[in-house]
């Protein structure tokens, strides 16, 4: 029975030590993932909100039109802006582009790190020689 019992905890110390060595980068892969998603979540709240202030700015400038030269002006300004608002999209277009290329990079260098870990072939604990 000692040596059942001996034997259970031999195994179970071994699966210990091998659930650690593979649940490291898993940690480590979600704790890059939960930070990127984050990053995403910020990057578009403050996207959302940009784009929600200038809609809400050319309806303002519409509104504000009351005759001719008013409204000359405000076409002018439209035409402007259709300019800044294209840079504007190119740049938030790379704004989550870098994002998820930086994801990217980090969790193909987190793989490139672990491989041997996540790959490797299980082993059997070694039984102790009987004396």
């Amino acid at each position: 029975m000692f040596n059942t019992l001996f034997n259970s905890n031999t195994l179970f110390n071994a699966y210990a030590e091998q659930s650690k060595a593979f649940l490291s980068p898993v940690v480590k892969f979600n704790e890059t993932l939960t930070a990127h998603v984050e990053k995403l979540a910020k990057l578009q709240i403050a996207t959302f909100n940009e784009y929600a202030d200038l809609g809400l700015k050319q309806f303002k400038d519409a509104v504000a039109v009351k005759d001719l030269e008013s409204f000359q002006g405000y076409a002018t300004a439209q035409f402007q802006g259709i300019a800044k608002l294209n840079q504007k999209v190119l740049d938030d277009s790379k704004k989550f582009v870098d994002l998820g290329n930086s994801l990217k990079d980090e969790l193909t260098k987190l793989a490139e790190e672990n491989k041997n870990v996540l790959f490797a072939a299980p082993t059997a604990p070694q039984a102790k020689a009987a004396k």
